[in-house]
Formats: C-alpha cells, sequence, structure tokens
C-alpha cells in the first residue's frame, strides 16, 4: 500500500479578483468622466478666455442670419450623459473694431421683409466649423439702422461685448448679427452656446464615485485571502 499527497491552491483570491477588477474598470471610467466633464466645463466657463474670444466671422454683407435649427450645438458631454436638451440658445458677438454691434430675433417672414434687397450672409453653427453661404446682391440698398425697426423679439445693441439669450420655441425664428447702424460689412467675434446649468455638482459626483469604487477594488484585493497550499491524502491501494 502506498500513499501519495497532492496539494491545491485557495481560490479565495481568484474568487475576490473578478469583482474587484469590475470595481477597478468601473471606478476608472466614472473618473476620466468626470475629469473630462470638469475640464470642459472649465474651458467653457463664462469669463474664460475660450468663451471670450468666440470665432471671427467678416463678411461683406449687410447682415449675418442664422435660423433657430442652425444654432444647436452639438450638447456637451454631460448633457449628453444626463440626457438634457437644451431649451435656448446663448451668443455673445462683439466688432472686431470696438464699435456698436447689433444682435436680435425676429421672425423670418418679418426679417425678409426688413432685409429685402441687401446681401445676406447665413451662418449654421451646428459643426465645429462653422458653415457660411452668401446670398449677395448687386448694389443692394441701405437699410435703416435695425434700432429703428419693430420687428424684433429680442434684442440687444452696444459697444464690445453683447449677449442674447433666446429660448428656442416652434415657428420660423432667426438670429441676426448686424452693425449698429446698419451699414455693410460685419466683422465680429461671435460664439454660440448654451445658457449654463450647475454642471459642477454632476462632475464631482462621477469623479467621487469613480474613486470610491477604485478604493473598494483595491481593498477587497488587498484583503483577499492568500493563495495557500492545503495538503489532504489521497491514499490507493495497490495490489
Amino acid at each position: 500500500m502506498g500513499t501519495s499527497a497532492t496539494s491545491v491552491r485557495d481560490r479565495g483570491r481568484a474568487r475576490c479578483a473578478v469583482p474587484a477588477g469590475l470595481a477597478l474598470v468601473a471606478g476608472i471610467a466614472l473618473a476620466l468622466t468626470g475629469l473630462v466633464a470638469a475640464s470642459g466645463e472649465l474651458a467653457h466657463r463664462t469669463g474664460s478666455p475660450t468663451a471670450r474670444a468666440g470665432i471671427r466671422l467678416a463678411v461683406p454683407s449687410t447682415a449675418l442670419v442664422a435660423g433657430q435649427p442652425e444654432l444647436r450645438r452639438q450638447p456637451a458631454l454631460l448633457d449628453r450623459l444626463t440626457f438634457r436638451r437644451p431649451g435656448a440658445v446663448r451668443v455673445t458677438a462683439a466688432r472686431v473694431d470696438g464699435e456698436p454691434v447689433f444682435l436680435g430675433i425676429a421672425r423670418s417672414a418679418d426679417l425678409a421683409t426688413y432685409l429685402r434687397g441687401t446681401g445676406l450672409a447665413h451662418a449654421d453653427f451646428r459643426a465645429s466649423q462653422v458653415g457660411v453661404r452668401y446670398a449677395p446682391v448687386a448694389a443692394g440698398r441701405q437699410v435703416r439702422s435695425p434700432v429703428q425697426e419693430g420687428v424684433w423679439a429680442a434684442w440687444s445693441v452696444g459697444p464690445g461685448a453683447r449677449t442674447l439669450t433666446w429660448p428656442l420655441r416652434r415657428g420660423g425664428w432667426e438670429l441676426v448679427v448686424m452693425n449698429a447702424d446698419g451699414g455693410r460689412g460685419v466683422d465680429v467675434r461671435l460664439s454660440v452656446g448654451t445658457p449654463s446649468w450647475p454642471r459642477w455638482p454632476v462632475s464631482a459626483a462621477l469623479l467621487s464615485g469613480g474613486v470610491l469604487l477604485v478604493a473598494v477594488g483595491l481593498t477587497v484585493l488587498h484583503r483577499a485571502p492568500p493563495g495557500r497550499r492545503h495538503p489532504y491524502d489521497v491514499t490507493g491501494h495497490v495490489r
């Protein structure tokens, strides 16, 4: 009769590794999402250089116009994560030469009547690269100052940067950017976005949740029973 001894490795650590690994992966993903969202909010917060600068649009036309569909920018990361649909648009414009600029919202029909016979530039802000197409008019007529018109549902005028916030609504509404005196040649720095909402708590929650999950995963791995060998006897009978 002979006796042989074998051993097997304790599988406790292996069983703990699966949930710990899932917690680590989920935690890292949440933390990275929170960091990206926070950095994006920091870069685009009101008053930052990026928000103030905008993009430069210089057109030889009397007015720069954009319909409501063309003003809908791609939603930010947190807006997509929270399924938030922007209900308003915020436009900031400043003439490059510092002279008074006019921002206004009017019905498409009223705007067409006011600007009939003038050269227009139509802007599309939906993509990262703003598209501009022209509707030139030879020897276009000079229009009156937009301030003298009564077609505006909302407007802002003055030197420096002017901001106009417009709640998106049904119907044909258009944004117009002009020189305050109605003269040809619009040269402005323009930014289009959505009114800010408190994104910082969401970013902080994502980051904190990610860090917590990573800590839980590391703790589970650290406290898992170490691999050890347990002897057991296997007795075989040999004739």
